[in-house]
């Protein structure tokens, strides 16, 4: 039976890095308004300002990008 873990946030250029290379499953959170928004998809590139992710660029100081880990018990 799979259980999902929470989710891992990646923050380094080096966890970027390793999300986009190894295309995994990664989760934007995006605050507004109270709201978290949230935006499933892989790393396309990123930059030390923003990350693209499946075609939308979002700010990297106004959204955290969390790998989305599976634990197999």
């Amino acid at each position: 039976m799979a259980m999902h873990s929470a989710p891992h946030l990646l923050e380094t250029d080096s966890e970027l890095f390793a999300a986009a290379l190894l295309e995994w499953k990664v989760l934007v959170l995006q605050r507004r308004n109270q709201v978290t928004l949230v935006y499933p998809g892989k790393v396309e590139r990123f930059d030390p300002q923003s990350v693209r992710v499946n075609g939308v660029t979002y700010s990297r100081q106004d959204c955290e990008f969390h790998r989305m880990e599976t634990a197999f018990s």
